[in-house]
């Protein structure tokens, strides 16, 4: 294990097979790499104006910043502030010779604003991206437009996440690309909305505010600062068994609700995805279970009938990087018709009866008015 940034410790010995390492950025002063936020400030733009304009604040020194960050102004669908973040790690250590298999960004939120009803949504997500800031140690203006447009991870949606809870963001092969065996990773965070240039989620209001607050690494120790957990490996070790899904089902459907069960080849924990939308089956209802274990279920509730429903299931284990599976599918029962209730035996045996003497009754009447009829022809 090998742990670089501020309180940088010594390299322990790992397992044969891989490496884990973990970076921080270095607290104000900085002497090699930086985290810190930077802001388009104005009066009245619209998202697409804002997210192309060019910086006008920025600040590196601070004991929390944002994960993403949207301010409404005072005029309709107009926009005031728009933050973004940036984080950098001096990887440097990791051998020239090593493979990257995984990595992850671990982001810890101090607090939530939701003035603008966007924490269910997609586009509430902290989107990790490249960063290429003017300097490794400090943040400045102009550092705003130089974040990437290339998503290279996702946490949860803002609703789902939780305070002094680390948001772990498995990263992408262009993520894994993007970090430096030779100097600096630098990676940044944008919301949907920034990224993908959209207000989709968002009910805009005057002066409202949507934003994720995360701590940074001007908080005293390493235990809530930004960190870059890599797990790599050189050629030659022998590969460490790398963990899996065994098994998986769907049981207990009905026409609202179903019951997902799957197991893990080691401990782990877990994050349950759904939507009746595939292509937004990330970004919809969400579970997750912090206790590592290799049985999981999640009961899914309140669910439309006759829907074909997909999931996505992601795992991670400490120092073995994540997975996933998905998007897997299936469909809920039709929704129960009101039926009459079925007859008894016995309400069945009580209607051949009256049929019966209802029968009986009309041969009876049939009989005197043949009698009455013959009477009248003598």
């Amino acid at each position: 294990i090998h742990l670089v940034g501020k309180d940088t410790g010594t390299i322990i010995k790992g397992t044969i097979g891989s490496t884990t390492s973990t970076f921080f950025p270095d607290a104000d002063p900085e002497t090699n790499t930086v985290d810190g936020k930077t802001v388009r400030d104005v009066v009245d733009e619209t998202m697409a104006v804002i997210r192309a304009g060019a910086g006008t604040g920025s600040d590196d020194s601070q004991v929390s910043f944002w994960g993403h960050r949207l301010k409404a102004s005072t005029t309709t669908d107009q926009w005031l502030e728009l933050y973004r973040s940036l984080f950098l790690f001096d990887t440097a250590s990791i051998p020239d010779g090593d493979t990257i298999d995984s990595a992850t960004v671990s982001l810890m939120p101090v607090g939530f604003d939701n003035n603008m009803g966007g924490d269910a949504s997609v586009n509430s997500q902290i989107k990790i991206v490249s960063s290429n800031p003017a300097s490794d140690t400090s943040v400045t203006n102009s550092d705003f437009a130089t974040l990437g447009d290339t998503e290279f991870g996702t946490s949860q949606n803002q609703a789902d996440m939780e305070v002094n809870v680390y948001e772990d963001i498995a990263l992408n092969a262009s993520g894994l690309a993007n970090i430096s065996k030779t100097g600096v990773s630098k990676f940044g965070s944008r919301s949907g909305w920034d990224l993908d240039n959209t207000i989709t989620g968002l009910i805009w209001n005057s002066g409202g505010d949507q934003r994720v607050e995360i701590k940074s690494a001007d908080v005293a120790g390493t235990t809530s600062d930004p960190k870059l957990v890599v797990v790599h490996s050189s050629v030659g070790r022998r590969p460490r068994p790398a963990f899996q899904f065994t098994s998986r089902e769907v049981t207990d459907i009905t026409s609202d609700s179903a019951y997902v069960i799957w197991k893990t080849s080691i401990p782990t924990d877990i994050r349950l995805n759904w939507s009746s939308s595939r292509s937004e089956v990330l970004g919809q209802s969400s579970f997750r279970d912090l206790e590592l274990k290799t049985s999981h279920s999640v009961s899914l509730e309140n669910l439309s009938p006759d829907t074909t429903y997909y999931y996505v299931i992601h795992a991670a284990a400490p120092a073995r990087g994540n997975i996933a599976t998905g998007p897997w599918s299936f469909t809920t029962l039709p929704a129960l018709e009101d039926t009459e209730p079925t007859d008894t035996e016995e309400d069945i045996l009580t209607k051949i009866t009256q049929q019966f003497k209802d029968f009986q009754l009309q041969v009876v009447q049939l009989m005197r008015q043949f009698i009455q009829f013959l009477v009248g022809q003598f």
